[in-house]
């Protein structure tokens, strides 16, 4: 596996109003959508997308 394909910054799945990673954003680079992201990850839907 190449490694420079791995090294992608987490900032840049970033929201800009928050300190948070954006589950949409992460799924469209995984070519997932929002359920099919909390199944791998193992959070229900409703986690990814809770703003509190």
């Amino acid at each position: 596996m190449n490694t420079a394909a791995l090294d992608i910054r987490a900032s840049r799945f970033g929201d800009e109003r928050t300190p948070f990673l954006s589950a949409r954003r992460v799924a469209e680079l995984l070519g997932v959508n929002l359920t099919e992201l909390a199944s791998l990850i193992g959070v229900a839907r409703n986690t990814l997308i809770a703003k509190t």
